[in-house]
Protein backbone atom coordinates (compact mmCIF):
# COMPACT_ATOMS: atom_id res chain seq x y z
CA UNK A 1 0.00 0.00 0.00
CA UNK A 2 1.22 3.29 -0.78
CA UNK A 3 0.97 6.26 1.07
CA UNK A 4 -1.05 7.94 -1.94
CA UNK A 5 -3.36 5.31 -1.37
CA UNK A 6 -3.98 5.86 2.18
CA UNK A 7 -3.48 10.20 2.22
CA UNK A 8 -5.24 10.88 -1.29
CA UNK A 9 -3.42 13.68 -3.46
CA UNK A 10 -5.91 15.28 -4.89
CA UNK A 11 -7.20 15.62 -0.88
CA UNK A 12 -10.39 13.48 -1.36
CA UNK A 13 -10.95 10.56 -0.32
CA UNK A 14 -11.01 7.45 -2.40
CA UNK A 15 -14.19 5.38 -2.39
CA UNK A 16 -12.22 2.73 -1.35
CA UNK A 17 -10.20 4.33 1.36
CA UNK A 18 -13.62 5.78 2.98
CA UNK A 19 -14.92 2.01 2.40
CA UNK A 20 -12.19 0.39 4.70
CA UNK A 21 -12.82 3.38 6.76
CA UNK A 22 -16.53 2.98 7.10
CA UNK A 23 -15.54 -1.00 8.25
CA UNK A 24 -13.05 0.54 11.01
CA UNK A 25 -15.21 3.09 12.59
CA UNK A 26 -17.94 -0.05 12.83
CA UNK A 27 -20.95 2.19 10.67
CA UNK A 28 -21.58 -0.84 8.74
CA UNK A 29 -24.69 -3.23 9.92
CA UNK A 30 -25.48 -6.30 8.29
CA UNK A 31 -29.47 -6.59 8.71
CA UNK A 32 -30.03 -9.72 7.00
CA UNK A 33 -28.72 -12.88 4.75
CA UNK A 34 -30.99 -14.87 2.49
CA UNK A 35 -30.25 -18.19 1.15
CA UNK A 36 -29.63 -17.22 -2.60
CA UNK A 37 -26.86 -14.61 -2.03
CA UNK A 38 -29.31 -11.91 -0.76
CA UNK A 39 -27.63 -8.95 1.64
CA UNK A 40 -29.29 -6.16 2.84
CA UNK A 41 -28.12 -3.70 5.59
CA UNK A 42 -27.25 -0.26 6.20
CA UNK A 43 -24.31 2.21 7.12
CA UNK A 44 -24.29 5.31 8.72
CA UNK A 45 -22.73 7.93 6.21
CA UNK A 46 -21.45 11.15 6.93
CA UNK A 47 -25.18 12.65 6.51
CA UNK A 48 -27.86 10.33 7.15
CA UNK A 49 -27.99 6.22 7.08
CA UNK A 50 -28.27 4.30 3.76
CA UNK A 51 -29.95 0.87 2.95
CA UNK A 52 -27.87 -1.08 0.75
CA UNK A 53 -27.66 -4.85 -0.28
CA UNK A 54 -26.44 -7.31 -3.02
CA UNK A 55 -29.54 -9.06 -4.62
CA UNK A 56 -30.75 -10.95 -7.58
CA UNK A 57 -27.05 -10.15 -8.98
CA UNK A 58 -26.88 -6.61 -8.31
CA UNK A 59 -25.14 -4.09 -5.95
CA UNK A 60 -27.82 -1.16 -5.08
CA UNK A 61 -27.37 1.56 -2.26
CA UNK A 62 -30.16 4.56 -1.65
CA UNK A 63 -27.33 7.22 -1.87
CA UNK A 64 -26.81 9.13 -4.54
CA UNK A 65 -23.70 7.57 -6.27
CA UNK A 66 -23.36 6.10 -9.41
CA UNK A 67 -20.91 3.47 -9.32
CA UNK A 68 -18.87 1.55 -6.65
CA UNK A 69 -19.79 4.04 -3.79
CA UNK A 70 -18.38 3.94 -0.31
CA UNK A 71 -20.76 2.03 1.48
CA UNK A 72 -20.96 -0.86 -1.52
CA UNK A 73 -16.99 -1.01 -1.03
CA UNK A 74 -17.46 -1.52 2.65
CA UNK A 75 -20.30 -4.12 2.23
CA UNK A 76 -18.03 -5.79 -0.58
CA UNK A 77 -15.34 -6.44 2.02
CA UNK A 78 -17.28 -8.70 4.12
CA UNK A 79 -19.11 -11.00 1.55
CA UNK A 80 -18.10 -12.36 -1.65
CA UNK A 81 -17.24 -10.29 -4.13
CA UNK A 82 -16.92 -12.10 -7.23
CA UNK A 83 -20.43 -10.54 -8.27
CA UNK A 84 -17.74 -7.17 -9.11
CA UNK A 85 -16.46 -9.08 -12.16
CA UNK A 86 -17.61 -8.16 -15.45
CA UNK A 87 -19.83 -5.03 -16.22
CA UNK A 88 -20.54 -3.06 -13.28
CA UNK A 89 -23.08 -0.79 -15.08
CA UNK A 90 -25.00 -3.50 -15.06
CA UNK A 91 -24.34 -5.03 -11.86
CA UNK A 92 -24.86 -1.71 -9.69
CA UNK A 93 -28.40 0.28 -9.02
CA UNK A 94 -28.61 3.62 -6.82
CA UNK A 95 -30.97 5.54 -5.82
CA UNK A 96 -32.64 2.38 -5.14
CA UNK A 97 -36.19 2.11 -1.57
CA UNK A 98 -37.12 -0.20 -0.11
CA UNK A 99 -38.00 -1.68 3.11
CA UNK A 100 -37.11 -4.62 4.77
CA UNK A 101 -37.30 -6.37 8.46
CA UNK A 102 -34.42 -7.29 10.04
CA UNK A 103 -34.00 -10.79 11.02
CA UNK A 104 -30.51 -10.89 12.68
CA UNK A 105 -27.90 -7.87 12.83
CA UNK A 106 -24.17 -7.94 13.05
CA UNK A 107 -22.29 -4.40 13.01
CA UNK A 108 -18.97 -4.44 11.70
Amino acid sequence: MTAATVFPISGRESSRVKGARILLERRLTVDRIEPGHAWYAHVRGDERTYNLGFAKGRWWCECAGRSKCSHLVALSHVIDTSAWEGDESAAFGHGVTGSYGPQSRATL
